[in-house]
Formats: C-alpha cells, sequence, structure tokens
C-alpha cells in the first residue's frame, strides 16, 4: 500500500514543471512583444525621419501685389494712419509738370479707385516733389455714400502737407501671391506662412479655381505629390517696394521652404556731348541707366529719370523742395536738353536755372514690380546749354566823343528763341581801338550789374578819355556780340 505524502510529492512536481513552463512562454513572449515594439517604433522613427527628410517643397514664383495687379507701377508713396501700418491710400504723380495736384487710388476697400487731390502746404500751393518719406499730411476728401451704403469719392479733396493724421512712406504691398510646388513622392502640409521673417495671419489657396482660407494654428493645406498649389497672403507687415522679399513656408515636420526675390540695381551715368544748333555750338549731357540691372531672374521693365531743376529766384539747396521744379522723364537713356524736356515753354525755361545746376536720380522697376534708386547725378552749372543766339540793339544814350560818355542797352535771346536769363551767363562790353582785333581783358568796360532776367536786357554805362575816330564798344555774350561805332 503507497503512503499518501508520496502522492503529493509526485503531484506538486508535475505543477512546479507545468509552472516554469508558463513562465518560461510568458517571459518569451514578453521579450518577444517588446523586441517587437521596439522594432517598431524605430521603423515608425525611421519612417518619420525619411518622411521629413524627403520632404520636397519649392516655392516656384513670388507676385507682390499693391492692392491688386492693375495698379499703376509708378507709384512711390503711400499715406498710412495712426492707427494702422497698413497703407490707407497709395500715391501717384498725374504726370503733369506744372500740376500741383496728383492722383490718390483707395485702398482700404481693395478697389481700383482713384482721383486727383491737390497738394498745399497750409494756405500755399505745393508741388508732388515736396512728398518725402515721413512727411506728415492731412488729407480732406469730399466723398458721399451709394445706396448700397458703398464710400464714393467725387475726385476732388486736398492734402495738406502741414497737417497731421498721415504718414508718408515708401510704397509697400499689400499681399502677395506664391506658387509652392511637391517635388517628393508622399503629400506634404504647410501649416504656417512668413514674410520676410514674419508669421502671416491668415492666407488662402486656389484649388481648382475655388478659393480656401487657411489661419496660422487652426488649419493646413495640403500639397499633393507631384503637384502645386497657388497661394496668397495678406500682409500684416510693412514691405517696401525697395527692399527684398522673403516668403517662406513651414510643414508639421518643421521643415521651412523659403524663396527671396531681390530688387533691381539702379545705376546711373553721364556723359557731356556737343552739338551744333543754329548759329553756335551748345552742350547737352547723356544720362545712362543700361549699367542697370535685375536679380532673382527678374528684368527691368521700367526706367524714370527724376529731374530736379532750381528756380531763377530760389535758393539752390537741394534739400529746400519749395525752390526746385522736379520733371520725369522715361527712357533708359535720355539726353538732357532743356526744350526737349519743358517742350519750348517759355515760362519756364526763363524761370528755371535750365542751364545747371541739375540733379538726375534714375528709378527703375523690375518685372516683380521692385523698385531701386540711383545715387544721384549732379549737372554742373553749364551756360552753353542754352548759349546766346542773337544781340539786338535796344537803347543808345548820346554816344558824343568830344564829351566822352554813353550809355548803352542791348537784349540777348538764345538759341530757342528766349530772352536769355542773364544770372549765370553775363553780357561782357569792351571800348575797341582801330585795329586791335578781338578784345582782350584790358579793354573790358564794365560787367553789367543791371541784367533783368524777365527780358534779357544789359546795360552798361561808361567814359573814356583821347578817343578818336574809328573806335567803337562790343557787347559780348558768349560767341555771340554787338559792336557800336563810337566816333
Amino acid at each position: 500500500m503507497r503512503s499518501l505524502r508520496r502522492n503529493k510529492e509526485g503531484v506538486s512536481e508535475i505543477i512546479g514543471a507545468l509552472l516554469l513552463i508558463v513562465i518560461v512562454v510568458v517571459a518569451a513572449a514578453a521579450v518577444a512583444y517588446f523586441v517587437a515594439t521596439t522594432e517598431q517604433q524605430a521603423t515608425n522613427r525611421q519612417s518619420l525621419i525619411n518622411s521629413a527628410q524627403n520632404e520636397n517643397l519649392q516655392i516656384v514664383s513670388i507676385t507682390p501685389v499693391m492692392v491688386n495687379s492693375s495698379i499703376d507701377p509708378s507709384i512711390d508713396f503711400q499715406l498710412v494712419n495712426s492707427t494702422s501700418s497698413l497703407a490707407q491710400f497709395y500715391v501717384v504723380s498725374n504726370e503733369s509738370i506744372y500740376s500741383s495736384s496728383v492722383m490718390l487710388i483707395n485702398a482700404t476697400d481693395y478697389n481700383d479707385t482713384s482721383y486727383i487731390v491737390n497738394i498745399t502746404n497750409g494756405n500755399n500751393t505745393s508741388y508732388y516733389n515736396q512728398i518725402v518719406s515721413g512727411a506728415t499730411a492731412s488729407i480732406t476728401l469730399y466723398n458721399y455714400t451709394d445706396a448700397n451704403g458703398n464710400l464714393i469719392y467725387n475726385g476732388t479733396g486736398t492734402i495738406d502737407l502741414s497737417g497731421t493724421g498721415y504718414t508718408f512712406e515708401t510704397a509697400g504691398w499689400s499681399s502677395v501671391e506664391f506658387m509652392v510646388r511637391n517635388l517628393n513622392v508622399q503629400s506634404s502640409y504647410i501649416h504656417g506662412v512668413m514674410v520676410n521673417d514674419i508669421w502671416q495671419g491668415n492666407w488662402s489657396s486656389y484649388t481648382n479655381g475655388a478659393q480656401n482660407q487657411y489661419s496660422l494654428g487652426s488649419s493646413q493645406i495640403v500639397v499633393p505629390t507631384g503637384q502645386s498649389v497657388n497661394m496668397t497672403v495678406d500682409l500684416i507687415n510693412y514691405v517696401p517696394r525697395t527692399s527684398s522679399l522673403t516668403v517662406s513656408v513651414e510643414t508639421p515636420y518643421a521643415n521651412v521652404f523659403q524663396k527671396t526675390i531681390m530688387p533691381p540695381t539702379a545705376v546711373a551715368s553721364d556723359s557731356l556731348g556737343t552739338e551744333w544748333y543754329s548759329v553756335t555750338s551748345r552742350d547737352f549731357y547723356n544720362l545712362y541707366g543700361t549699367s542697370s540691372y535685375a536679380n532673382s531672374g527678374a528684368s527691368i521693365q521700367n526706367y524714370t529719370w527724376r529731374l530736379d531743376i532750381p528756380n531763377v529766384n530760389g535758393t539752390p539747396n537741394w534739400n529746400t523742395l519749395a525752390n526746385i521744379t522736379t520733371v520725369y522723364v522715361g527712357g533708359d537713356a535720355i539726353q538732357y536738353r532743356p526744350e526737349d524736356i519743358f517742350n519750348f515753354n517759355s515760362v519756364e525755361l526763363n524761370n528755371l536755372t535750365v542751364n545747371g545746376p541739375i540733379r538726375a536720380t534714375l528709378e527703375v522697376v523690375d518685372s516683380n514690380g521692385l523698385v531701386s534708386y540711383s545715387q544721384p547725378i549732379f549737372i554742373p552749372a553749364d551756360p552753353n546749354i542754352v548759349p546766346a543766339n542773337s544781340m539786338t540793339l535796344v537803347s543808345i544814350s548820346p554816344l558824343n566823343v568830344s564829351s566822352g560818355a554813353g550809355s548803352l542797352t542791348v537784349n540777348v535771346q538764345d538759341i530757342l528763341g528766349t530772352y536769355m536769363n542773364l544770372t549765370n551767363v553775363p553780357v561782357y562790353f569792351y571800348i575797341i581801338m582801330p585795329g586791335s582785333g578781338n578784345p582782350s581783358p584790358s579793354q573790358l568796360v564794365v560787367t553789367p550789374v543791371n541784367n533783368t532776367d524777365t527780358n534779357g536786357d544789359a546795360t552798361t554805362n561808361f567814359t573814356w578819355n583821347n578817343i578818336s575816330s574809328g573806335w567803337s564798344i562790343e557787347a559780348r555774350c558768349g560767341s555771340v556780340y554787338f559792336n557800336i561805332p563810337l566816333g
């Protein structure tokens, strides 16, 4: 007969073996699960790394926009008020040489509405060239509201440069359009847009003609593999037309893809030329902008020369804009001749120092709309730009040999048929003795001091001694002269 104790020990050994097997199996399963999980995590991590590394978005093109693409590219200034750093109005010259008015373009509702506004400085008339970056002004506009509640401007008003409320600054962009292309084999996403390192709050994309709106931190744009997406961002920061423009897009993988467009480089130079005009030679100046160049794959689309010409009665101080008349001439290379600039307008030709000094600045605009200004060129005073062409006798007081006294007035006209401005081009009077030929400095009587700027008259009074028959008095202006016998 077997003992019960021995039978119990046999059962315990079997159970122990089974438990050991279970423990081994569980441990092996746990190890296998850990290894599999670790491998899967490593695979997922590597897949994430590969996805991030393989992500390849390309910003194909950038098109900055000023209100919208139809706005005149010659706009140089914008007006902002104290409550917003974005443009309220864009300002452009109406291209009239003698007008004090400018054209404002309404930017508040992104329409093309434009109208003429006169410029004043308090109660005095001002001109477009007196608008400078940083200047303040007030605006008076006459407007009304139509039946639909839309604010309509009737095209009249005033910009007062002595007022406050608005500030002029170099014209900037209101929005940027750009295209993003996915060069990867997987779709990518865009969840942030920066322009010149500033995060933008809202942007939109266009797919199959439909516009989709997005905002920072709340939505993202999908860029399918091998496809492109057109995007537009309304700028929240001021980006002037004269600065570079960088657009950056960020993906959920924290990859940043960007593209920069640079403004053109304006390079101006000049040279002196001489030509025969009427009965004498005259000087003209060549102004060259052909060495200017575009950057970032763009091309130069527009060349405009700003010519600043001091008024006759004003101080030739380039900072005193009220004493300067400014004209704008288009062309990559031009020749400065006053008659071409002012179309033979005698009022301007007499009231301006058309013979110099003159300041010339070149503005170039590239195919992206970006702007650059050259260093100014200064054309020195040159009386031979518009030299004298004819001289006529106006009056003679008694020229009596025995008394040795007389007075002579002559009138001088230039090659353009206008009265000479004799401020910088004086008339010299000489007494010529028989057989002496051309006058010498020792024969100079006096440089006239009572020349008039409006009618080209020059007068001298003189006395002499021991003059006999054959002597004469001669008036000279440049290569033009007039001779009067004394006896």
